[in-house]
């Protein structure tokens, strides 16, 4: 029965450890089984539901820039970002958010989901990941990445302007729509979450100031002589776009309209039914 259940809860006592040995989880008491539902397996369940929602929604964000970026550039599959910094978006500049998401967040406090075992039916009819939420994710993941292309590119469609004589190249706009993309991704993680400590700030905030020191230390990385300057594209980036008006404006307008609509689809998309 262990064994064929979801998961298997086993207790321990005279009869032997051949159930605790074949379960998932194991208590010493029955009765703290009400506190490994409500409380532990609430929390695990939410916990679950938005690292995983949340793993689809950056990469959906972060790829889809290239789709709508092939139709300037005749399908040709160029990519709009550097691929040194693709690489890294996943292992480094949103690493630390699905962390605060699945091992920090915490839905009530322990106390209040013992005083209140209502608090249980969110997971109990798996309110927190179905196929509306999905699709909900889907949708904004969609939306974001429209928004923070398209408010870049008519942003900076007519160039960028700078006094120190650097050409200027479609990198730029990608960078700029990258940085808008990592700022977007991570505050969208700390408003799903649903309690906030010290160290989720820094998760979250610090893969932002990481994204930036990291664009500044690979602007000059190519200046070390024994790397060959043909494949320098991103030799003084981060100055040419510092230097730009065009890349704050679109950087601001673009991260705050998407975490706007975010907000809007949470408060519209938060269910009111009571449970039963």
């Amino acid at each position: 029965m262990i064994q064929s259940a979801r998961v298997g809860v086993g207790i321990s006592g005279n009869e032997g450890l051949q159930a605790v040995n074949n379960s998932d989880f194991a208590i010493a008491q029955f009765s703290f089984l009400q506190r490994l539902l409500f409380v532990h397996g609430a929390w695990n369940y939410t916990r679950i539901s938005n690292v995983l929602l949340y793993s689809f929604y950056k990469n959906i964000t972060l790829y889809l820039v290239n789709l709508w970026f092939s139709i300037y550039c005749m399908w040709s599959g160029l990519p709009i970002y550097n691929t040194t910094t693709i690489t890294l978006f996943n292992i480094a500049f949103t690493f630390l958010p699905p962390f605060a998401m699945g091992l920090l967040d915490r839905t009530s406090t322990s106390e209040q989901r013992m005083n209140s075992p209502g608090l249980y039916c969110y997971s109990q009819n798996g309110m927190g990941y179905n196929k509306d939420v999905f699709w909900r994710w889907i949708v904004q993941s969609v939306l974001h990445s429209v928004l923070l292309f398209w408010i870049t590119l008519l942003s900076m469609y007519t160039g960028v302007n700078n006094h120190y004589g650097y050409s200027e190249g479609y990198l730029e706009i990608g960078n700029t729509v990258y940085t808008a993309v990592v700022i977007t991704t991570c505050i969208k993680a700390g408003l799903e979450k649903e309690s906030w400590t010290i160290v989720c700030m820094l998760q979250i905030f610090g893969s932002i100031v990481l994204w930036a020191l990291f664009l500044w230390a690979f602007s000059y990385f190519w200046l070390a002589p024994w790397l060959p300057m043909a494949d320098a594209n991103m030799l003084n980036m981060a100055l040419i776009l510092t230097e730009n008006s065009g890349f704050w404006f679109s950087v601001f307008v673009a991260s705050s309209v998407s975490v706007a609509s975010d907000i809007v689809f949470k408060v519209l998309g938060t269910p009111l039914r009571r449970c039963s």
